[in-house]
Protein backbone atom coordinates (compact mmCIF):
# COMPACT_ATOMS: atom_id res chain seq x y z
CA UNK A 1 0.00 0.00 0.00
CA UNK A 2 1.50 3.79 -0.99
CA UNK A 3 1.74 6.02 2.30
CA UNK A 4 0.75 9.20 1.25
CA UNK A 5 1.85 12.65 2.99
CA UNK A 6 -0.35 13.77 5.99
CA UNK A 7 -0.08 17.22 7.55
CA UNK A 8 0.24 18.58 11.34
CA UNK A 9 0.64 22.54 11.29
CA UNK A 10 3.39 23.41 9.12
CA UNK A 11 4.32 20.13 8.79
CA UNK A 12 3.66 17.06 6.34
CA UNK A 13 4.79 13.82 7.02
CA UNK A 14 4.73 10.03 6.53
CA UNK A 15 3.98 7.16 8.75
CA UNK A 16 6.16 4.42 7.38
CA UNK A 17 5.42 1.11 9.62
CA UNK A 18 4.90 2.49 13.58
CA UNK A 19 7.31 5.42 13.19
CA UNK A 20 6.85 8.92 11.16
CA UNK A 21 9.16 10.54 8.76
CA UNK A 22 8.92 14.90 8.24
CA UNK A 23 8.65 14.60 4.62
CA UNK A 24 8.45 19.20 4.20
CA UNK A 25 7.62 22.12 6.24
CA UNK A 26 6.04 25.39 4.90
CA UNK A 27 5.73 27.34 7.58
CA UNK A 28 7.75 30.70 8.45
CA UNK A 29 8.74 30.61 12.19
CA UNK A 30 12.44 31.50 13.38
CA UNK A 31 12.74 28.81 16.04
CA UNK A 32 10.92 25.11 15.20
CA UNK A 33 11.03 22.48 18.13
CA UNK A 34 9.56 19.28 16.35
CA UNK A 35 7.10 17.36 17.70
CA UNK A 36 8.51 13.49 19.38
CA UNK A 37 5.07 12.10 18.60
CA UNK A 38 2.67 12.34 15.66
CA UNK A 39 -0.58 10.23 15.69
CA UNK A 40 0.88 8.36 18.70
CA UNK A 41 3.60 7.44 17.24
CA UNK A 42 7.43 8.51 17.26
CA UNK A 43 9.27 10.90 14.70
CA UNK A 44 11.95 8.91 14.19
CA UNK A 45 13.29 10.75 10.57
CA UNK A 46 13.36 13.60 8.90
CA UNK A 47 13.07 13.09 4.77
CA UNK A 48 15.09 13.94 2.31
CA UNK A 49 15.14 17.36 1.46
CA UNK A 50 12.20 18.48 3.88
CA UNK A 51 13.36 21.53 5.58
CA UNK A 52 14.99 22.51 2.23
CA UNK A 53 15.82 25.65 1.52
CA UNK A 54 13.56 27.42 4.38
CA UNK A 55 15.03 30.83 4.80
CA UNK A 56 13.04 31.92 7.97
CA UNK A 57 14.64 29.00 10.27
CA UNK A 58 17.58 30.17 12.97
CA UNK A 59 16.92 27.43 15.53
CA UNK A 60 15.58 24.02 15.15
CA UNK A 61 15.14 21.28 18.06
CA UNK A 62 14.76 18.27 17.08
CA UNK A 63 13.23 15.30 19.81
CA UNK A 64 14.74 12.39 21.61
CA UNK A 65 13.10 9.87 19.15
CA UNK A 66 14.90 10.88 15.83
CA UNK A 67 17.28 8.22 14.66
CA UNK A 68 18.24 9.51 11.40
CA UNK A 69 18.27 12.79 9.12
CA UNK A 70 18.11 11.88 5.58
CA UNK A 71 20.29 13.73 2.57
CA UNK A 72 19.81 17.36 2.05
CA UNK A 73 17.19 17.71 5.13
CA UNK A 74 18.34 20.73 6.09
CA UNK A 75 20.51 22.28 2.70
CA UNK A 76 20.30 25.95 1.92
CA UNK A 77 19.01 26.95 5.12
CA UNK A 78 21.01 29.81 4.75
CA UNK A 79 19.77 31.50 8.02
CA UNK A 80 20.07 28.76 10.48
CA UNK A 81 22.29 29.51 13.52
CA UNK A 82 21.42 26.58 15.95
CA UNK A 83 20.56 22.83 16.11
CA UNK A 84 19.33 20.77 18.89
CA UNK A 85 19.54 17.38 18.77
CA UNK A 86 19.69 14.15 21.12
CA UNK A 87 23.15 13.17 22.29
CA UNK A 88 23.06 9.74 20.76
CA UNK A 89 24.17 8.17 17.89
CA UNK A 90 21.87 8.97 14.70
CA UNK A 91 22.25 8.67 10.88
CA UNK A 92 23.28 11.85 8.74
CA UNK A 93 22.62 11.60 4.82
CA UNK A 94 24.62 13.68 2.46
CA UNK A 95 24.61 17.09 3.03
CA UNK A 96 21.77 17.40 5.49
CA UNK A 97 23.30 21.16 6.59
CA UNK A 98 24.97 22.15 3.18
CA UNK A 99 24.78 25.85 2.27
CA UNK A 100 23.52 26.37 5.93
CA UNK A 101 26.87 29.38 5.81
CA UNK A 102 25.53 30.87 9.13
CA UNK A 103 25.13 27.78 11.26
CA UNK A 104 27.20 28.56 15.13
CA UNK A 105 26.37 25.56 16.78
CA UNK A 106 25.27 21.85 16.53
CA UNK A 107 24.13 20.78 20.29
CA UNK A 108 24.01 17.49 21.80
CA UNK A 109 22.05 17.01 24.70
CA UNK A 110 20.61 13.68 26.60
CA UNK A 111 17.05 13.65 27.07
CA UNK A 112 17.15 14.50 30.42
CA UNK A 113 18.47 18.25 29.88
CA UNK A 114 16.19 20.68 28.12
CA UNK A 115 18.73 23.27 27.92
CA UNK A 116 22.53 23.82 27.38
CA UNK A 117 24.37 24.81 30.17
CA UNK A 118 26.09 27.94 28.26
CA UNK A 119 28.26 28.47 31.80
CA UNK A 120 30.09 24.91 30.35
CA UNK A 121 32.29 24.77 28.17
CA UNK A 122 30.81 22.55 25.47
CA UNK A 123 32.55 21.53 21.29
CA UNK A 124 29.14 22.96 19.94
CA UNK A 125 30.26 25.66 17.95
CA UNK A 126 33.31 23.31 17.02
CA UNK A 127 30.77 20.16 15.63
CA UNK A 128 28.41 24.31 13.82
CA UNK A 129 32.21 24.22 12.00
CA UNK A 130 31.68 21.03 10.30
CA UNK A 131 29.74 21.31 7.53
CA UNK A 132 30.03 24.78 7.14
CA UNK A 133 34.16 25.07 7.09
CA UNK A 134 35.59 21.64 6.89
CA UNK A 135 34.18 19.85 4.56
CA UNK A 136 34.19 16.61 6.47
CA UNK A 137 31.14 14.64 6.87
CA UNK A 138 33.34 12.12 9.14
CA UNK A 139 33.21 14.63 11.73
CA UNK A 140 29.59 15.19 11.92
CA UNK A 141 29.01 12.35 14.90
CA UNK A 142 27.56 14.57 17.71
CA UNK A 143 27.58 12.07 20.44
CA UNK A 144 30.91 12.08 20.80
CA UNK A 145 31.63 15.93 20.12
CA UNK A 146 32.84 15.51 23.75
CA UNK A 147 35.56 12.96 24.00
CA UNK A 148 39.43 14.16 23.11
CA UNK A 149 40.02 11.44 20.72
CA UNK A 150 36.84 13.50 18.18
CA UNK A 151 38.72 16.72 19.19
CA UNK A 152 41.66 15.69 17.86
CA UNK A 153 40.64 14.31 14.52
CA UNK A 154 38.96 18.23 14.75
CA UNK A 155 42.08 19.45 15.15
CA UNK A 156 43.87 17.87 12.56
CA UNK A 157 41.23 18.45 9.73
CA UNK A 158 41.81 22.00 11.10
CA UNK A 159 45.44 21.64 10.63
CA UNK A 160 45.22 20.12 7.05
CA UNK A 161 42.57 23.54 5.87
CA UNK A 162 45.19 26.14 7.62
CA UNK A 163 48.20 24.66 5.88
CA UNK A 164 46.81 24.01 2.60
CA UNK A 165 47.88 26.03 -0.55
CA UNK A 166 45.30 29.13 -0.55
CA UNK A 167 45.09 28.62 -4.42
CA UNK A 168 44.25 24.95 -3.84
CA UNK A 169 41.07 23.96 -5.19
CA UNK A 170 40.24 26.58 -7.88
CA UNK A 171 40.77 24.59 -11.31
CA UNK A 172 38.23 21.99 -9.34
CA UNK A 173 35.99 25.24 -8.90
CA UNK A 174 36.00 26.57 -12.08
CA UNK A 175 35.64 23.76 -14.24
CA UNK A 176 32.59 22.55 -11.70
CA UNK A 177 30.95 25.63 -11.89
CA UNK A 178 30.99 25.68 -8.14
CA UNK A 179 31.27 29.56 -7.85
CA UNK A 180 30.24 32.39 -9.95
CA UNK A 181 32.42 31.79 -13.04
CA UNK A 182 33.68 35.82 -12.49
CA UNK A 183 35.41 35.52 -9.74
CA UNK A 184 38.80 35.36 -10.46
CA UNK A 185 41.79 33.55 -9.26
CA UNK A 186 42.86 36.75 -6.23
CA UNK A 187 39.05 36.81 -5.42
CA UNK A 188 39.17 32.89 -4.86
CA UNK A 189 42.47 33.35 -2.75
CA UNK A 190 41.03 35.79 -0.38
CA UNK A 191 38.02 34.26 0.22
CA UNK A 192 39.61 31.12 0.52
CA UNK A 193 41.68 33.18 3.61
CA UNK A 194 38.84 34.53 4.61
CA UNK A 195 37.80 31.18 5.58
CA UNK A 196 40.78 29.89 7.11
CA UNK A 197 40.96 32.49 9.29
CA UNK A 198 37.48 32.79 10.55
CA UNK A 199 38.14 28.79 11.08
CA UNK A 200 40.73 30.01 12.95
CA UNK A 201 38.97 32.19 15.44
CA UNK A 202 36.25 29.07 16.09
CA UNK A 203 39.07 27.43 17.38
CA UNK A 204 40.51 29.99 19.75
CA UNK A 205 36.81 31.17 21.14
CA UNK A 206 35.98 27.16 22.00
CA UNK A 207 39.57 26.30 23.22
CA UNK A 208 38.04 22.98 24.42
CA UNK A 209 41.27 21.01 24.68
CA UNK A 210 43.40 22.84 23.10
CA UNK A 211 46.61 22.58 24.00
CA UNK A 212 49.17 25.54 24.51
CA UNK A 213 51.76 24.48 21.79
CA UNK A 214 48.62 24.52 19.59
CA UNK A 215 47.29 27.75 20.20
CA UNK A 216 50.28 29.16 20.20
CA UNK A 217 50.65 28.14 16.04
CA UNK A 218 46.93 29.92 16.10
CA UNK A 219 47.66 33.08 17.60
CA UNK A 220 50.77 33.29 14.95
CA UNK A 221 48.39 32.33 12.20
CA UNK A 222 45.57 35.34 12.86
CA UNK A 223 48.66 37.70 13.75
CA UNK A 224 50.00 37.37 10.01
CA UNK A 225 46.87 37.97 8.88
CA UNK A 226 45.62 41.08 10.64
CA UNK A 227 45.53 44.34 9.29
CA UNK A 228 48.85 45.92 7.88
CA UNK A 229 49.92 42.30 6.52
CA UNK A 230 50.17 40.87 2.91
CA UNK A 231 47.10 39.23 4.00
CA UNK A 232 44.56 41.04 6.34
CA UNK A 233 42.07 37.76 6.09
CA UNK A 234 41.80 37.93 9.84
CA UNK A 235 40.74 41.88 9.73
CA UNK A 236 37.75 41.10 7.06
CA UNK A 237 36.62 38.57 8.81
CA UNK A 238 36.48 40.45 12.25
CA UNK A 239 34.95 43.03 10.28
CA UNK A 240 32.28 40.45 8.90
CA UNK A 241 31.11 40.18 12.10
CA UNK A 242 30.22 43.40 12.79
CA UNK A 243 29.71 44.62 16.78
CA UNK A 244 30.05 40.43 17.23
CA UNK A 245 31.73 41.06 20.90
CA UNK A 246 33.41 37.84 20.91
CA UNK A 247 35.38 38.45 17.64
CA UNK A 248 36.29 41.57 18.29
CA UNK A 249 38.15 40.36 21.82
CA UNK A 250 39.55 37.41 20.45
CA UNK A 251 41.31 40.38 17.83
CA UNK A 252 43.44 41.83 20.30
CA UNK A 253 43.62 39.07 23.04
CA UNK A 254 45.71 37.65 19.88
CA UNK A 255 47.75 40.85 19.11
CA UNK A 256 46.26 41.65 15.87
CA UNK A 257 45.91 45.09 17.11
CA UNK A 258 48.84 46.84 17.35
CA UNK A 259 50.55 50.37 17.86
CA UNK A 260 51.12 50.40 14.13
CA UNK A 261 47.86 49.18 12.25
CA UNK A 262 45.46 51.10 15.49
CA UNK A 263 44.92 53.86 12.58
CA UNK A 264 44.49 52.27 10.14
CA UNK A 265 41.82 49.76 11.77
CA UNK A 266 40.31 52.92 12.85
CA UNK A 267 40.36 54.61 9.52
CA UNK A 268 38.86 50.97 8.11
CA UNK A 269 35.93 50.91 10.32
CA UNK A 270 34.86 54.63 9.27
CA UNK A 271 30.96 55.54 11.14
CA UNK A 272 30.13 52.01 11.39
CA UNK A 273 30.57 49.50 14.18
CA UNK A 274 30.55 52.30 16.88
CA UNK A 275 30.69 49.43 19.58
CA UNK A 276 33.78 47.88 18.17
CA UNK A 277 35.64 51.08 17.74
CA UNK A 278 34.79 51.87 21.57
CA UNK A 279 36.49 49.04 22.81
CA UNK A 280 39.19 49.27 20.27
CA UNK A 281 39.79 53.07 21.65
CA UNK A 282 39.83 51.71 25.01
CA UNK A 283 41.94 48.40 24.38
CA UNK A 284 44.81 51.38 23.00
CA UNK A 285 44.28 53.25 26.39
CA UNK A 286 44.92 50.27 28.30
CA UNK A 287 47.70 48.66 26.58
CA UNK A 288 49.22 50.77 24.35
CA UNK A 289 50.07 53.79 26.78
CA UNK A 290 53.90 55.60 25.64
CA UNK A 291 55.67 56.95 28.61
CA UNK A 292 55.58 60.82 28.63
CA UNK A 293 59.03 61.99 27.92
CA UNK A 294 58.89 64.35 30.92
CA UNK A 295 58.11 61.36 33.13
CA UNK A 296 60.96 59.02 31.87
CA UNK A 297 63.75 62.08 32.34
CA UNK A 298 65.21 61.40 35.92
CA UNK A 299 66.06 64.77 38.11
CA UNK A 300 68.46 64.52 40.55
CA UNK A 301 68.54 67.57 42.96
Amino acid sequence: MMAYDKRQGDLTYRIVGEKVVITGYDGKESELEIPALIEEKPVSRIGKKAFLSCKSLLKVILPASIESLEEWAFAYCSNLQSVLLPKKKLEFGKGVFFYCDHLKEICAVSDKEQVVNREQIHPWALLGAVPVYMDAEYLLTPWEAEEVHWIEKWDARMWNILQAEDGEGYSKVVLCGEEDLSASYEEFVEKKRQRKAELAFIRLMNAYCLSEEKKEKLLRFVQEHTKGCESEAAWEVVKQHGDEKAYFEIFTETGCLTEENFDAVLEDLGQYHAEMKAFFMRYKENHMKKEDFFDSLSLDF
